[in-house]
């Protein structure tokens, strides 16, 4: 278990009695924590220490609840997580990109996002909601209405534990970001213009985008020398239209290895190698 997370877990703990959705600003309230909204520049978020006293300020233009929700979360992982505030640094000013970096080792930015997801979306009770259920656009409403959670971070936390899925973000028909579970088999294409075949590029023309998974090229999300000709991956794509985004949801299952080093499908169809 990483330290950003032990100390999620163990913050939970500290409260007793678990109550949906947890609530950051309670949590600060009760830590001693001065929580403010500010019309600030330059970030989103930030936390500063002096003299043991502590006070997180929240950019007052952030126009989702739950995104102020997990910024606050996010600035208390600089305030529990031991390290990140020291002699030396007693501050941390967050801006979007900063809310958005996940899985990069050795990165307060990272740790800090671990723990705001694990404290507002605790493991176990997010496994449990999830149990025996697909992914769909109607389990991702029903997430983010149980944890108060903006979809971004409950789209980063599903991939994070359903591990068989990849999320990528696209800004004006370009790939933004993307992150990837651990089971997922293959590279995703990192960078770059949207491809024609997808379903999110359809937003940057103007149409709705369906809300189910529906099958489209494996090649114009994955750059991967496993891919076979023919390959289809599943895309959900969602719009984010106030932020003229598209985050979109790939499946994409595995083939196995044959003898000769290549992959192929198994009772045909493509299942995930264990």
């Amino acid at each position: 278990m990483s330290m950003a997370k032990h100390h999620a877990k163990s913050l939970i703990k500290s409260l007793g009695t678990i109550t949906l959705p947890i609530d950051p600003y309670r949590i600060a309230e009760k830590g001693g924590i001065e929580i403010r909204e500010d019309d600030c520049e330059g970030y989103s978020g930030m936390l500063l220490v002096v003299n043991s006293q502590a006070l997180i300020s929240i950019k007052m233009s952030i126009r989702e609840y739950p995104k102020k929700r997990f910024t606050v979360a996010h600035e208390l992982g600089h305030f529990y997580i031991p390290g990140h505030i020291t002699r030396e640094t007693n501050y941390f000013k967050c801006n979007d990109k900063d809310l958005n970096t996940f899985g990069r080792k050795d990165n307060r930015e990272s740790e800090a996002n671990e723990f705001a997801a694990e404290l507002l979306m605790p493991e176990d009770i997010f496994k449990e909601k999830i149990k025996h259920k697909n992914l769909s656009y109607n389990l991702l409403e029903d997430l983010i209405a149980t944890f108060k959670t903006s979809l971004t971070a409950t789209g980063i936390r599903f991939v994070d534990i359903y591990e068989d899925y990849a999320l990528i973000c696209s800004e004006n028909s370009l790939i933004k970001w993307f992150s990837k579970g651990k089971e997922f088999p293959f590279f995703v294409a990192a960078n770059g213009r949207l491809s024609e075949d997808s379903i999110a590029i359809e937003f940057f023309k103007g149409r709705e985008l369906s809300k189910s998974f529906e099958a489209v090229p494996a090649n114009c999300w994955l750059d991967d020398y496993k891919l076979k000709e023919g390959m289809e991956v599943q895309e959900l794509s969602i719009a984010l239209p106030y932020y003229n985004q598209v985050l979109s949801f790939i499946y994409a299952e595995a083939y196995e290895d044959d003898e000769d080093g290549y992959l192929e499908e198994l009772d045909g169809y493509p299942k995930f190698k264990r």
